[in-house]
């Protein structure tokens, strides 16, 4: 069995489909499928900048988590993990400012499964608070691409805005 596979940066999906251009790339010819998926990303950062739940809701499969990979400025590690309903909850007590944008995005895909990697910056107003390299996991549900666990690296030094 043979499995077709595609590739493409994300491109001008951030500029259709969301708000906030969280997501930019020089153009290349993309598939529905990735501008379904990149779409599906952007109402992430979407949902941190309005503070709002219920735009990434029905994106989120349900029993995701979050696993993050943080390096603190003394270059200590650990790794925290949470449900995407405990995330959700923080987001109506996020500062205003608050927003994320991310960079250099790859999208593949294998059928009905979905990733899309890149960098992104954390902002808190115009302060960089944090940076690092975010890492989706999607799957098609009933016709919708949603998120089924999101991983990224956080760390608060060489970050670039």
């Amino acid at each position: 069995m043979t499995f077709k596979r595609s590739v493409c940066l994300a491109t001008f999906a951030a500029t259709l489909f969301s708000s906030t251009p969280a997501l930019s790339q020089e153009a290349e010819i993309c598939t529905d499928d990735h501008v379904a998926i990149m779409s599906t990303a952007n109402k992430l950062f979407d949902a941190i900048e309005f503070h709002d739940p219920d735009i990434i809701r029905p994106y989120l499969l349900e029993g995701g988590q979050m696993t993050i990979a943080m390096t603190a400025l003394d270059g200590s590690e650990e790794i925290r993990r949470s449900s995407f309903a405990e995330w959700m909850e923080q987001l109506p007590g996020l500062p205003e400012g608050a927003r994320e944008t991310m960079s250099n995005a790859r999208v593949l895909i294998d059928a009905n499964m979905a990733a899309v990697w890149g960098d992104y910056v954390f902002y808190m107003g115009d302060d960089i608070s944090h940076c690092g390299t975010n890492h989706l996991s999607l799957v098609r549900d009933d016709g919708v691409w949603k998120v089924a666990h999101t991983a990224f690296t956080f760390r608060r030094s060489d970050c670039e805005g």
